[in-house]
Protein backbone atom coordinates (compact mmCIF):
# COMPACT_ATOMS: atom_id res chain seq x y z
CA UNK A 1 0.00 0.00 0.00
CA UNK A 2 1.46 3.41 -0.96
CA UNK A 3 0.41 4.95 2.34
CA UNK A 4 2.37 2.34 4.27
CA UNK A 5 5.46 2.64 2.05
CA UNK A 6 5.43 6.39 2.58
CA UNK A 7 5.04 5.87 6.30
CA UNK A 8 7.91 3.42 6.15
CA UNK A 9 10.21 6.14 4.86
CA UNK A 10 8.95 8.57 7.49
CA UNK A 11 9.38 5.94 10.21
CA UNK A 12 13.08 5.68 9.39
CA UNK A 13 13.58 9.40 9.93
CA UNK A 14 14.96 10.75 13.18
CA UNK A 15 11.68 12.24 14.44
CA UNK A 16 8.84 10.61 12.42
CA UNK A 17 5.99 11.97 14.56
CA UNK A 18 7.30 15.52 14.18
CA UNK A 19 7.64 15.01 10.42
CA UNK A 20 4.01 13.90 10.08
CA UNK A 21 2.62 16.69 12.25
CA UNK A 22 4.76 19.32 10.49
CA UNK A 23 3.65 18.00 7.08
CA UNK A 24 -0.01 18.30 8.05
CA UNK A 25 0.64 21.69 9.61
CA UNK A 26 2.45 22.95 6.51
CA UNK A 27 -0.47 22.07 4.23
CA UNK A 28 -2.86 23.88 6.57
CA UNK A 29 -0.67 26.95 6.88
CA UNK A 30 -0.44 27.25 3.10
CA UNK A 31 -4.20 26.91 2.59
CA UNK A 32 -5.47 29.05 5.48
CA UNK A 33 -4.66 32.49 3.98
CA UNK A 34 -5.57 31.52 0.41
CA UNK A 35 -9.05 30.02 0.70
CA UNK A 36 -12.15 30.63 2.81
CA UNK A 37 -15.82 29.76 3.14
CA UNK A 38 -17.88 32.90 2.70
CA UNK A 39 -21.02 32.15 4.73
CA UNK A 40 -19.57 30.68 7.93
CA UNK A 41 -16.65 33.09 8.18
CA UNK A 42 -19.10 35.95 7.78
CA UNK A 43 -20.97 34.67 10.85
CA UNK A 44 -17.74 34.57 12.84
CA UNK A 45 -17.04 38.16 11.79
CA UNK A 46 -20.50 39.14 13.07
CA UNK A 47 -19.63 37.55 16.44
CA UNK A 48 -16.46 39.66 16.61
CA UNK A 49 -18.52 42.77 15.89
CA UNK A 50 -21.12 41.65 18.44
CA UNK A 51 -18.48 41.40 21.16
CA UNK A 52 -16.79 44.66 20.16
CA UNK A 53 -20.16 46.38 20.42
CA UNK A 54 -20.35 45.46 24.11
CA UNK A 55 -22.98 42.74 23.60
CA UNK A 56 -23.01 39.20 24.91
CA UNK A 57 -23.31 36.25 22.55
CA UNK A 58 -27.11 36.05 22.67
CA UNK A 59 -28.25 39.63 23.26
CA UNK A 60 -28.93 40.18 19.56
CA UNK A 61 -29.07 37.80 16.61
CA UNK A 62 -25.84 36.60 15.08
CA UNK A 63 -24.60 33.68 17.18
CA UNK A 64 -26.59 30.44 17.14
CA UNK A 65 -24.42 27.88 18.89
CA UNK A 66 -23.69 26.93 22.47
CA UNK A 67 -21.10 29.15 24.18
CA UNK A 68 -17.88 27.11 23.78
CA UNK A 69 -17.04 28.27 20.26
CA UNK A 70 -18.24 31.76 21.17
CA UNK A 71 -15.68 31.88 23.99
CA UNK A 72 -12.93 30.84 21.57
CA UNK A 73 -14.00 33.55 19.13
CA UNK A 74 -14.00 36.04 22.01
CA UNK A 75 -10.42 35.09 22.86
CA UNK A 76 -9.37 35.51 19.22
CA UNK A 77 -11.13 38.89 19.12
CA UNK A 78 -9.02 40.01 22.08
CA UNK A 79 -5.90 38.74 20.30
CA UNK A 80 -6.90 40.65 17.16
CA UNK A 81 -6.97 43.90 19.10
CA UNK A 82 -3.65 43.12 20.77
CA UNK A 83 -2.09 42.52 17.35
CA UNK A 84 -3.74 45.60 15.90
CA UNK A 85 -6.08 43.82 13.46
CA UNK A 86 -9.03 46.11 12.82
CA UNK A 87 -10.24 45.15 9.34
CA UNK A 88 -12.35 42.04 9.78
CA UNK A 89 -14.27 42.32 6.52
CA UNK A 90 -16.18 44.56 4.16
CA UNK A 91 -19.37 44.78 2.14
CA UNK A 92 -19.02 43.96 -1.55
CA UNK A 93 -21.68 45.63 -3.79
CA UNK A 94 -20.99 43.20 -6.65
CA UNK A 95 -22.48 40.39 -4.52
CA UNK A 96 -25.75 42.16 -3.61
CA UNK A 97 -27.77 40.82 -6.59
CA UNK A 98 -27.05 37.22 -5.54
CA UNK A 99 -28.00 37.41 -1.87
CA UNK A 100 -31.09 35.44 -0.81
CA UNK A 101 -30.79 32.74 -3.47
CA UNK A 102 -30.98 29.01 -2.67
CA UNK A 103 -27.20 28.92 -2.94
CA UNK A 104 -26.15 31.09 0.00
CA UNK A 105 -23.98 34.10 -0.70
CA UNK A 106 -23.17 36.80 1.85
CA UNK A 107 -22.64 40.39 0.71
CA UNK A 108 -19.81 40.57 3.26
CA UNK A 109 -16.32 39.26 2.56
CA UNK A 110 -13.91 38.67 5.42
CA UNK A 111 -10.31 39.84 5.28
CA UNK A 112 -7.37 37.48 4.83
CA UNK A 113 -6.00 38.42 8.25
CA UNK A 114 -9.36 37.67 9.88
CA UNK A 115 -9.58 34.29 8.13
CA UNK A 116 -6.12 33.34 9.38
CA UNK A 117 -6.89 34.47 12.92
CA UNK A 118 -10.07 32.38 13.18
CA UNK A 119 -8.39 29.30 11.74
CA UNK A 120 -5.46 29.30 14.18
CA UNK A 121 -7.31 27.57 17.09
CA UNK A 122 -8.79 25.05 14.65
CA UNK A 123 -5.39 24.15 13.23
CA UNK A 124 -3.97 23.84 16.74
CA UNK A 125 -6.88 21.51 17.52
CA UNK A 126 -5.92 19.37 14.52
CA UNK A 127 -2.37 19.11 15.89
CA UNK A 128 -3.70 18.13 19.32
CA UNK A 129 -5.94 15.40 17.87
CA UNK A 130 -3.08 13.98 15.78
CA UNK A 131 -0.90 13.81 18.90
CA UNK A 132 -3.69 12.28 20.99
CA UNK A 133 -4.29 9.54 18.42
CA UNK A 134 -0.57 8.79 18.19
CA UNK A 135 -0.02 8.57 21.95
CA UNK A 136 -3.17 6.51 22.58
CA UNK A 137 -2.40 3.97 19.85
CA UNK A 138 1.24 3.80 20.93
CA UNK A 139 0.22 3.15 24.52
CA UNK A 140 -2.34 0.41 23.86
CA UNK A 141 -0.45 -1.36 21.06
CA UNK A 142 3.22 -0.53 21.64
CA UNK A 143 3.48 -0.44 17.84
CA UNK A 144 5.01 2.72 16.40
CA UNK A 145 3.88 1.88 12.86
CA UNK A 146 0.25 1.80 13.97
CA UNK A 147 0.69 4.97 16.00
CA UNK A 148 2.23 6.80 13.03
CA UNK A 149 -0.57 5.57 10.77
CA UNK A 150 -3.13 6.96 13.23
CA UNK A 151 -1.38 10.32 13.21
CA UNK A 152 -1.15 10.35 9.40
CA UNK A 153 -4.80 9.41 8.85
CA UNK A 154 -5.83 12.50 10.82
CA UNK A 155 -3.03 14.98 10.05
CA UNK A 156 -3.09 14.30 6.30
CA UNK A 157 -6.82 13.62 5.99
CA UNK A 158 -8.27 15.84 3.23
CA UNK A 159 -11.50 16.40 5.16
CA UNK A 160 -9.83 17.53 8.39
CA UNK A 161 -7.42 19.73 6.43
CA UNK A 162 -10.24 21.38 4.52
CA UNK A 163 -12.53 21.99 7.50
CA UNK A 164 -9.89 23.69 9.65
CA UNK A 165 -7.79 25.56 7.09
CA UNK A 166 -10.48 26.49 4.53
CA UNK A 167 -14.03 26.10 5.87
CA UNK A 168 -13.13 27.28 9.38
CA UNK A 169 -15.77 25.14 11.04
CA UNK A 170 -15.21 24.05 14.63
CA UNK A 171 -16.47 20.47 14.52
CA UNK A 172 -12.91 19.25 15.09
CA UNK A 173 -13.05 20.84 18.55
CA UNK A 174 -16.06 18.71 19.42
CA UNK A 175 -14.33 15.65 17.90
CA UNK A 176 -11.27 16.32 20.07
CA UNK A 177 -13.36 16.51 23.23
CA UNK A 178 -15.19 13.31 22.27
CA UNK A 179 -11.90 11.50 21.67
CA UNK A 180 -10.53 12.65 25.04
CA UNK A 181 -13.73 11.52 26.75
CA UNK A 182 -13.52 8.08 25.09
CA UNK A 183 -9.86 7.65 26.08
CA UNK A 184 -10.55 8.83 29.64
CA UNK A 185 -13.49 6.42 30.03
CA UNK A 186 -11.35 3.57 28.69
CA UNK A 187 -8.65 4.53 31.23
CA UNK A 188 -11.25 4.65 34.05
CA UNK A 189 -10.79 8.38 34.57
CA UNK A 190 -14.50 8.99 34.86
CA UNK A 191 -14.43 12.53 36.30
CA UNK A 192 -12.39 13.65 33.30
CA UNK A 193 -14.54 11.63 30.90
CA UNK A 194 -17.78 13.20 32.16
CA UNK A 195 -16.48 16.77 32.18
CA UNK A 196 -14.94 16.61 28.71
CA UNK A 197 -17.98 14.79 27.35
CA UNK A 198 -20.07 17.75 28.50
CA UNK A 199 -17.74 20.07 26.58
CA UNK A 200 -18.08 17.88 23.47
CA UNK A 201 -21.88 18.19 23.56
CA UNK A 202 -21.73 21.91 24.32
CA UNK A 203 -19.49 22.45 21.29
CA UNK A 204 -21.62 20.51 18.81
CA UNK A 205 -24.56 18.38 19.85
CA UNK A 206 -23.72 15.17 17.92
CA UNK A 207 -21.69 13.59 20.79
CA UNK A 208 -24.98 13.46 22.73
CA UNK A 209 -25.65 10.16 20.92
CA UNK A 210 -22.55 8.56 22.51
CA UNK A 211 -24.15 8.58 25.97
CA UNK A 212 -25.05 4.87 26.00
CA UNK A 213 -21.60 3.83 24.80
CA UNK A 214 -19.86 5.77 27.58
CA UNK A 215 -22.20 4.23 30.17
CA UNK A 216 -21.49 0.79 28.73
CA UNK A 217 -17.72 1.42 28.91
CA UNK A 218 -18.03 2.17 32.63
CA UNK A 219 -20.08 -0.98 33.29
CA UNK A 220 -17.76 -3.14 31.17
CA UNK A 221 -14.77 -1.77 33.07
CA UNK A 222 -16.26 -2.05 36.56
CA UNK A 223 -18.91 -4.78 36.28
CA UNK A 224 -22.58 -4.90 37.23
CA UNK A 225 -22.15 -3.59 40.77
CA UNK A 226 -22.26 -0.48 42.93
CA UNK A 227 -18.79 0.55 41.79
CA UNK A 228 -20.25 1.16 38.33
CA UNK A 229 -23.10 3.19 39.83
CA UNK A 230 -20.66 5.35 41.78
CA UNK A 231 -18.43 5.83 38.74
CA UNK A 232 -21.38 6.83 36.57
CA UNK A 233 -22.59 9.21 39.28
CA UNK A 234 -19.12 10.83 39.39
CA UNK A 235 -19.08 11.24 35.62
CA UNK A 236 -22.59 12.75 35.59
CA UNK A 237 -21.71 15.15 38.42
CA UNK A 238 -18.60 16.24 36.51
CA UNK A 239 -20.61 16.73 33.31
CA UNK A 240 -23.26 18.81 35.06
CA UNK A 241 -20.64 20.93 36.83
CA UNK A 242 -18.84 21.69 33.56
CA UNK A 243 -22.17 22.49 31.87
CA UNK A 244 -23.09 24.94 34.63
CA UNK A 245 -19.69 26.65 34.41
CA UNK A 246 -19.87 26.98 30.61
CA UNK A 247 -23.48 28.15 30.64
CA UNK A 248 -23.20 30.39 33.73
CA UNK A 249 -23.25 33.73 31.84
CA UNK A 250 -26.26 32.60 29.79
CA UNK A 251 -28.03 31.36 32.93
CA UNK A 252 -27.41 34.67 34.72
CA UNK A 253 -28.75 36.61 31.72
CA UNK A 254 -31.80 34.37 31.37
CA UNK A 255 -30.58 33.05 28.01
CA UNK A 256 -30.00 29.39 28.82
CA UNK A 257 -32.57 27.91 26.45
CA UNK A 258 -31.54 30.32 23.72
CA UNK A 259 -27.92 29.24 24.17
CA UNK A 260 -28.77 25.56 23.63
CA UNK A 261 -31.24 26.15 20.81
CA UNK A 262 -28.77 24.73 18.26
CA UNK A 263 -28.91 21.39 20.09
CA UNK A 264 -32.64 21.37 20.75
CA UNK A 265 -33.57 22.37 17.21
CA UNK A 266 -31.38 19.57 15.79
CA UNK A 267 -33.42 16.96 17.64
CA UNK A 268 -36.73 18.58 16.76
CA UNK A 269 -37.42 20.39 20.03
CA UNK A 270 -38.17 24.10 20.14
CA UNK A 271 -36.21 26.10 22.70
CA UNK A 272 -39.28 28.27 23.28
CA UNK A 273 -41.36 25.17 24.01
CA UNK A 274 -38.81 23.91 26.52
CA UNK A 275 -38.56 27.34 28.11
CA UNK A 276 -42.35 27.48 28.48
CA UNK A 277 -42.23 24.33 30.61
CA UNK A 278 -40.14 26.29 33.09
CA UNK A 279 -39.21 24.65 36.37
CA UNK A 280 -41.42 21.64 35.63
CA UNK A 281 -38.98 20.39 33.01
CA UNK A 282 -36.16 20.30 35.54
CA UNK A 283 -38.46 18.75 38.16
CA UNK A 284 -39.36 16.03 35.66
CA UNK A 285 -35.69 15.42 34.82
CA UNK A 286 -34.88 15.30 38.53
CA UNK A 287 -37.62 12.73 39.15
CA UNK A 288 -36.40 10.65 36.20
CA UNK A 289 -32.80 10.70 37.48
CA UNK A 290 -34.00 9.75 40.97
CA UNK A 291 -36.05 6.83 39.65
CA UNK A 292 -33.17 5.54 37.53
CA UNK A 293 -30.76 5.86 40.47
CA UNK A 294 -33.21 4.14 42.81
CA UNK A 295 -33.71 1.27 40.36
CA UNK A 296 -29.96 0.90 39.87
CA UNK A 297 -29.41 0.85 43.66
CA UNK A 298 -32.16 -1.72 44.14
CA UNK A 299 -30.93 -4.13 41.47
CA UNK A 300 -27.21 -3.73 42.23
CA UNK A 301 -27.27 -3.50 46.03
CA UNK A 302 -30.51 -5.01 47.37
CA UNK A 303 -31.54 -7.60 44.76
CA UNK A 304 -28.53 -8.32 42.51
CA UNK A 305 -29.88 -11.88 42.15
CA UNK A 306 -32.63 -10.56 39.86
CA UNK A 307 -30.14 -9.13 37.38
CA UNK A 308 -28.03 -12.28 37.53
CA UNK A 309 -30.85 -14.76 37.08
CA UNK A 310 -32.93 -12.88 34.54
CA UNK A 311 -30.28 -11.08 32.50
CA UNK A 312 -26.66 -12.02 33.15
CA UNK A 313 -26.83 -15.79 33.54
CA UNK A 314 -29.16 -16.53 30.63
CA UNK A 315 -28.08 -17.46 27.11
CA UNK A 316 -26.98 -14.78 24.66
CA UNK A 317 -29.98 -15.57 22.47
CA UNK A 318 -32.48 -15.13 25.29
CA UNK A 319 -30.82 -11.93 26.47
CA UNK A 320 -30.73 -10.51 22.97
CA UNK A 321 -34.41 -11.37 22.53
CA UNK A 322 -35.29 -9.55 25.74
CA UNK A 323 -33.27 -6.48 24.83
CA UNK A 324 -34.80 -6.24 21.37
CA UNK A 325 -38.26 -6.61 22.88
CA UNK A 326 -37.58 -3.72 25.28
CA UNK A 327 -36.25 -1.59 22.42
CA UNK A 328 -39.34 -2.33 20.31
CA UNK A 329 -41.65 -1.44 23.19
CA UNK A 330 -39.78 1.81 23.87
CA UNK A 331 -39.78 2.64 20.15
CA UNK A 332 -43.52 2.00 19.96
CA UNK A 333 -44.35 4.09 23.01
CA UNK A 334 -42.11 6.98 21.92
CA UNK A 335 -43.52 6.84 18.39
CA UNK A 336 -47.08 7.09 19.72
CA UNK A 337 -46.20 9.96 22.06
CA UNK A 338 -44.37 11.91 19.37
CA UNK A 339 -47.18 11.37 16.86
CA UNK A 340 -49.67 12.70 19.41
CA UNK A 341 -47.36 15.64 20.07
CA UNK A 342 -47.09 16.20 16.31
CA UNK A 343 -50.88 16.23 15.91
CA UNK A 344 -51.22 18.68 18.80
CA UNK A 345 -48.47 20.92 17.37
CA UNK A 346 -50.02 20.95 13.89
CA UNK A 347 -53.48 21.75 15.26
CA UNK A 348 -52.07 24.65 17.28
CA UNK A 349 -49.79 25.87 14.52
CA UNK A 350 -50.69 29.15 12.93
CA UNK A 351 -49.52 30.59 9.65
CA UNK A 352 -49.13 29.27 6.15
CA UNK A 353 -49.05 25.70 4.97
CA UNK A 354 -45.26 25.97 4.85
CA UNK A 355 -45.19 26.94 8.56
CA UNK A 356 -47.34 23.93 9.45
CA UNK A 357 -45.10 21.66 7.38
CA UNK A 358 -42.02 23.01 9.18
CA UNK A 359 -43.61 22.21 12.55
CA UNK A 360 -44.38 18.69 11.42
CA UNK A 361 -40.85 18.28 10.00
CA UNK A 362 -39.39 19.11 13.42
CA UNK A 363 -41.44 16.34 15.00
CA UNK A 364 -40.18 13.91 12.36
CA UNK A 365 -36.61 14.91 13.28
CA UNK A 366 -37.45 14.28 16.93
CA UNK A 367 -38.73 10.81 16.06
CA UNK A 368 -35.60 10.02 14.02
CA UNK A 369 -33.46 11.20 16.94
CA UNK A 370 -35.26 8.77 19.24
CA UNK A 371 -34.68 5.91 16.79
CA UNK A 372 -31.01 6.86 16.54
CA UNK A 373 -30.66 6.82 20.33
CA UNK A 374 -32.27 3.38 20.47
CA UNK A 375 -29.89 2.11 17.80
CA UNK A 376 -27.00 3.57 19.78
CA UNK A 377 -28.31 1.81 22.89
CA UNK A 378 -28.32 -1.51 21.04
CA UNK A 379 -24.72 -0.99 19.86
CA UNK A 380 -23.72 -0.23 23.46
CA UNK A 381 -25.49 -3.39 24.64
CA UNK A 382 -23.69 -5.56 22.07
CA UNK A 383 -20.39 -3.99 23.12
CA UNK A 384 -21.13 -4.57 26.79
CA UNK A 385 -21.67 -8.31 26.27
CA UNK A 386 -18.98 -8.82 23.64
CA UNK A 387 -16.88 -11.84 24.57
CA UNK A 388 -13.78 -10.56 22.87
CA UNK A 389 -11.06 -9.14 25.12
CA UNK A 390 -8.75 -6.22 24.51
CA UNK A 391 -9.26 -2.87 22.82
CA UNK A 392 -11.12 -4.01 19.68
CA UNK A 393 -14.66 -4.14 21.15
CA UNK A 394 -14.18 -0.58 22.40
CA UNK A 395 -12.98 0.67 19.03
CA UNK A 396 -15.66 -1.11 17.00
CA UNK A 397 -18.38 0.24 19.27
CA UNK A 398 -16.86 3.74 19.14
CA UNK A 399 -16.73 3.71 15.34
CA UNK A 400 -20.20 2.27 14.84
CA UNK A 401 -21.71 4.66 17.39
CA UNK A 402 -20.09 7.56 15.54
CA UNK A 403 -21.31 6.50 12.13
CA UNK A 404 -24.95 5.62 12.77
CA UNK A 405 -25.50 9.19 13.96
CA UNK A 406 -25.47 10.08 10.27
CA UNK A 407 -27.96 7.67 8.81
CA UNK A 408 -29.40 10.85 7.36
CA UNK A 409 -27.00 12.66 4.93
CA UNK A 410 -24.68 14.93 6.93
CA UNK A 411 -23.00 18.15 5.90
CA UNK A 412 -19.27 17.45 5.34
CA UNK A 413 -18.15 19.33 8.46
CA UNK A 414 -20.45 17.23 10.65
CA UNK A 415 -18.69 14.06 9.52
CA UNK A 416 -15.55 15.20 11.35
CA UNK A 417 -16.96 13.59 14.51
CA UNK A 418 -16.61 10.22 12.74
CA UNK A 419 -12.96 10.63 11.84
CA UNK A 420 -11.12 9.91 15.14
CA UNK A 421 -13.19 6.76 15.74
CA UNK A 422 -12.56 5.43 12.25
CA UNK A 423 -8.89 6.35 12.39
CA UNK A 424 -8.61 4.01 15.37
CA UNK A 425 -10.62 1.31 13.61
CA UNK A 426 -8.56 1.57 10.41
CA UNK A 427 -5.32 1.34 12.39
CA UNK A 428 -6.35 -1.92 14.10
CA UNK A 429 -8.31 -3.37 11.19
CA UNK A 430 -6.72 -2.67 7.82
CA UNK A 431 -9.95 -3.52 5.97
CA UNK A 432 -11.21 -0.05 6.87
CA UNK A 433 -8.28 2.04 5.61
CA UNK A 434 -9.37 2.34 1.97
CA UNK A 435 -13.12 2.87 2.67
CA UNK A 436 -12.22 5.49 5.27
CA UNK A 437 -9.87 7.36 2.93
CA UNK A 438 -12.45 7.24 0.12
CA UNK A 439 -15.16 8.61 2.43
CA UNK A 440 -13.03 11.53 3.64
CA UNK A 441 -11.90 12.40 0.11
CA UNK A 442 -15.48 12.41 -1.17
CA UNK A 443 -16.67 14.48 1.79
CA UNK A 444 -13.87 16.98 1.11
CA UNK A 445 -14.84 17.21 -2.57
CA UNK A 446 -18.46 17.74 -1.53
CA UNK A 447 -17.41 20.62 0.72
CA UNK A 448 -15.42 22.19 -2.11
CA UNK A 449 -18.56 22.08 -4.26
CA UNK A 450 -20.52 23.75 -1.46
CA UNK A 451 -17.90 26.49 -1.16
CA UNK A 452 -17.92 27.16 -4.89
CA UNK A 453 -16.45 30.52 -5.96
CA UNK A 454 -16.81 31.86 -2.40
CA UNK A 455 -13.60 29.98 -1.54
CA UNK A 456 -11.57 32.77 -3.17
CA UNK A 457 -13.71 35.83 -2.30
CA UNK A 458 -11.20 37.07 0.27
CA UNK A 459 -8.35 36.82 -2.23
CA UNK A 460 -10.38 38.68 -4.85
CA UNK A 461 -11.27 41.54 -2.49
CA UNK A 462 -8.13 41.83 -0.35
CA UNK A 463 -5.30 40.91 -2.73
CA UNK A 464 -4.24 41.70 -6.27
CA UNK A 465 -4.18 38.03 -7.25
CA UNK A 466 -7.66 38.31 -8.79
CA UNK A 467 -10.59 40.69 -9.03
CA UNK A 468 -14.10 40.13 -7.69
CA UNK A 469 -15.58 41.05 -11.05
CA UNK A 470 -13.86 38.03 -12.59
CA UNK A 471 -15.81 35.81 -10.19
CA UNK A 472 -19.22 37.31 -10.94
CA UNK A 473 -19.98 34.90 -13.85
CA UNK A 474 -19.24 31.94 -11.56
CA UNK A 475 -21.41 33.42 -8.79
CA UNK A 476 -24.19 34.03 -11.30
CA UNK A 477 -23.92 30.41 -12.45
CA UNK A 478 -24.10 28.79 -8.98
CA UNK A 479 -26.98 31.04 -7.89
CA UNK A 480 -29.03 30.56 -11.07
CA UNK A 481 -31.82 28.06 -11.70
CA UNK A 482 -32.52 25.37 -14.25
CA UNK A 483 -35.91 23.95 -15.22
CA UNK A 484 -37.54 26.94 -13.61
CA UNK A 485 -36.98 26.44 -9.87
CA UNK A 486 -34.15 23.88 -9.54
CA UNK A 487 -30.89 25.55 -8.39
CA UNK A 488 -28.06 25.02 -10.86
CA UNK A 489 -25.84 23.82 -8.04
CA UNK A 490 -28.32 21.07 -7.10
CA UNK A 491 -27.10 18.39 -9.60
CA UNK A 492 -23.51 18.93 -8.42
CA UNK A 493 -24.60 18.63 -4.80
CA UNK A 494 -26.56 15.48 -5.65
CA UNK A 495 -23.55 13.83 -7.33
CA UNK A 496 -20.89 14.74 -4.78
CA UNK A 497 -23.16 14.69 -1.74
CA UNK A 498 -24.71 11.41 -2.85
CA UNK A 499 -21.32 9.79 -3.44
CA UNK A 500 -20.02 10.87 -0.03
CA UNK A 501 -23.20 9.63 1.66
CA UNK A 502 -22.97 6.25 -0.07
CA UNK A 503 -19.34 5.97 1.08
CA UNK A 504 -20.45 6.68 4.64
CA UNK A 505 -23.20 4.07 4.45
CA UNK A 506 -20.62 1.61 3.18
CA UNK A 507 -18.59 2.20 6.33
CA UNK A 508 -21.66 1.26 8.36
CA UNK A 509 -22.14 -1.85 6.23
CA UNK A 510 -18.46 -2.72 6.52
CA UNK A 511 -18.46 -2.24 10.26
CA UNK A 512 -21.74 -3.83 11.28
CA UNK A 513 -21.99 -6.63 8.69
CA UNK A 514 -18.43 -7.52 7.69
CA UNK A 515 -16.73 -6.40 10.88
CA UNK A 516 -19.19 -7.88 13.35
CA UNK A 517 -16.84 -10.74 14.22
CA UNK A 518 -14.27 -8.21 15.35
CA UNK A 519 -16.44 -7.11 18.27
CA UNK A 520 -17.75 -10.48 19.38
Amino acid sequence: MKLESGLGRIRDMKHPLAVLILAGLAVRLVLMPLFSFNIDLTYWMKVFNLIDGGNDLYSIGGYYYTPVWGYILGAMDMLAHVLGFTDFGTQVPELYPYVGMDYSISPYVTSVSFNVLVKVPLILTDVAVAYLLYTFVMRISDDRNKALLACALWALCPLTILESSVHAMFDNVSAMFMLISFIAAYDRKYLLAGGVYSLAILTKFFPLFFIFLLLAIVVRNEGFNMRSIRSIAMAIASAVAVMLIVELPAIINGQFWESVSFMTERIGLSASTLESLGIWLFVGLGILVFLVAAAAHYFCRIRPDIIRSRFLEISDEDRNRKVLKVIKVVAGVMTALILLYSAYSVIKAEGTLVDIFNVFAKRVVLLLSVYTLLLEAYIAYRFLFSRREGIMPYIYAFAMSATVIFLWPPAPQYAIVIVPAFVLLAVFDGRFVKPFVIMTVLMALYDIVLAGPSAVFSLAVYTSLMDISSLVPMVEFVTSYIFGELPTIAPFMLVFGGASYVSLLYLIYRGIILGRRGSE
